[in-house]
């Protein structure tokens, strides 16, 4: 997959914005999206939940999916592309999808996608009530942009007017969900055409109006609640409670403890800091037993060959209340992979410091497809010599890359000074839960010949774990 991208996406940028003179500005870069979007749709669109992408680049991403005709794509490629999309549109916050519509009105993008895009935010997303509120105007161009200006307007019209509307079916729109708005309210919004063209025949112009609108909503009373809203504000007193789904959470991100500890960075982990403390009942080895299943269970498979080089110096065990925290959290991924790698070599430092070229060195006899260093960031043994050693390597014909993987008790470790190889790509990690994204992103680093099949691969499980809290 495209390596400037990958880049790009975890990099912060302007956000997107559209001026009053319709003018669109964003992140920098949009000419590697161009490129990439045309060169493989499905790939780009994957591409928006990797581990770490911004707001600001998601929202690049979605544009060009909304923005873009889906003809010619093929039909699993299409399902992706809209599966990522309804994921985006609920995932991103409510301003940011509001911002992307907005822009597609200014170019005119006016594709079936755009429009369910449009009301999926209206009617589905978490903050959709507080966003109608707090951008009504916002909230008016995207509502006419999807369903037409006389149509919305016409709503508003009869909201004002109190006008009675005519051949209006007491059942049109019903389904799923309908009975959370009064049926008069799908009623009046498909007979709207018959307000608005008053020779019009009001059962045809019903149909043209379900077909243009309320087709797209999944819940069809909903749907015409909030577009009354858009125009009339919501009734006094209403609650601002979301309607739909919960929040999504695009990075996969668990719930992390607001104190830390040795043995509250999950369960695996924890159940190892026993077990180094001296623990060895049969009760601690059933337990590790099912959590590791648990931790193994989310994260991507890694099909080639990895060489994990692990830090043992004695600054890995700590002191005190860290005492095996950052050890255990170690072993606790070693375990981890040996499940989930389909060749997985171990190579410890020798001795008692902290030789991490050697180490890698060794590694590197292992063919890998990929060399991870694991360590606290202290280099004692020969400092700087890992970085010229990973630097020598590709001119030896060695093609894994090095990658360093820090350990650390928390997420406000402050590694300015523990980068013991400052060109080599890292990420750190703390808990177990982040176990799912550091795999991932060790599956973007490698250059092995069926990379970018397994990086598809587990971009499309990633996504299925994502809609899960769209269901």
């Amino acid at each position: 997959m495209n390596v400037d991208l990958i880049a790009q996406l975890a990099a912060p940028g302007e956000p997107l914005r559209v001026s009053r003179a319709g003018r669109v500005t964003g992140p920098a870069g949009a000419d590697t999206h161009d490129a990439a979007y045309a060169l493989d749709p499905e790939g780009y669109a994957l591409l928006a939940l990797l581990p770490g992408a911004t707001n600001e680049q998601r929202a690049g991403i979605l544009l060009r999916l909304l923005g873009a005709s889906r003809t010619g794509l093929s039909p699993a490629a299409r399902r992706t592309v809209e599966r990522v999309t309804r994921v985006l549109v609920l995932g991103l916050p409510a301003r940011t999808v509001g911002t992307v519509l907005l822009a597609l009105r200014h170019r005119r993008a006016n594709h079936k996608h755009v429009t369910r895009a449009a009301l999926r935010l209206l009617v589905e997303h978490a903050e959709a009530a507080t966003f109608v509120r707090a951008h009504r105007r916002m909230a008016v161009s995207i509502v006419e942009h999807a369903i037409g200006k006389a149509t919305a307007r016409g709503v508003a019209r009869a909201l004002r007017t109190g006008e009675s509307l005519p051949n209006a079916p007491a059942s049109a729109g019903a389904g799923p969900g309908a009975s959370e708005a009064p049926p008069s309210l799908v009623a009046m919004v498909a007979a709207l055409p018959p307000l608005l063209s008053p020779g019009a025949a009001g059962p045809r112009a019903g149909a043209d109006t379900h077909r243009a609108f309320l087709r797209f909503a999944s819940n069809p009373g909903l749907a015409a609640q909030r577009l009354i809203e858009v125009y009339a504000g919501a009734p006094a007193g209403a609650d601002d409670t979301a309607v739909g789904v919960t929040p999504l959470d695009l990075d996969l991100g668990a719930e992390r403890p607001a104190v830390v500890t040795a043995t509250n960075r999950g369960d695996l982990a924890a159940t190892l800091v026993h077990r180094l403390r001296g623990g060895d009942s049969p009760e601690l080895g059933a337990a590790q037993e099912r959590y590791l299943a648990a931790a193994a269970a989310v994260v991507p498979h890694f099909p080639g060959r990895l060489a994990l080089v692990v830090d043992r110096s004695a600054s890995m065990r700590g002191y005190g209340d860290r005492e095996w925290a950052v050890r255990s959290q170690v072993d606790a991924l070693e375990l981890v992979l040996g499940e989930r790698c389909a060749a997985l070599a171990t190579v410890p430092t020798a001795g008692d410091g902290t030789d991490l070229a050697g180490a890698v060195i060794a590694a590197a006899r292992e063919r890998p497809d990929l060399i991870v260093v694991v360590t606290d960031g202290y280099e004692n043994t020969y400092p700087g010599d890992l970085a010229r050693v990973a630097a020598t390597l590709p001119r030896l014909g060695v093609e894994a890359a090095v990658v360093c993987c820090p350990a650390t008790f928390s997420h406000s470790d402050d590694l300015t000074l523990r980068r013991p190889a400052p060109a080599c790509a890292q990420r750190a990690f703390w808990h177990e839960a982040d176990f799912a994204s550091l795999v991932l992103w060790m599956l973007f680093q490698t250059k092995a010949a069926g990379a970018a099949e397994w990086q598809r691969a587990a971009l499309r499980e990633r996504l299925s774990i994502v809609e899960g809290g769209a269901a």
